[in-house]
């Protein structure tokens, strides 16, 4: 799969995550806060994931999925 070639911007923007949360939130769980704002995911990385994920060589598995790589990535989100 690749992205469609679109020099006019007839597709619109690339699609994003947005975060909501109700008032208060960030004072109550300010390292949460810290996590969803640090994250990010390429286009790359996320068609590599789901390759990995669903119906790739891992299909799921986390054993392959952390010789992939992917473990060590999410532990840099996480810790």
């Amino acid at each position: 799969m690749r992205d469609l070639e679109d020099p006019e911007g007839t597709l619109g923007d690339e699609e994003g995550l947005h975060i909501v949360a109700r008032d208060g939130f960030s004072d109550d769980h300010p390292e949460v806060t810290q996590w969803l704002e640090d994250f990010d995911m390429d286009t790359e990385m996320l068609n590599d994931l789901l390759g990995h994920t669903f119906g790739g060589e891992a299909d799921g598995d986390p054993v392959t999925l952390s010789k992939s790589g992917w473990t060590r990535t999410a532990t840099t989100w996480t810790v």
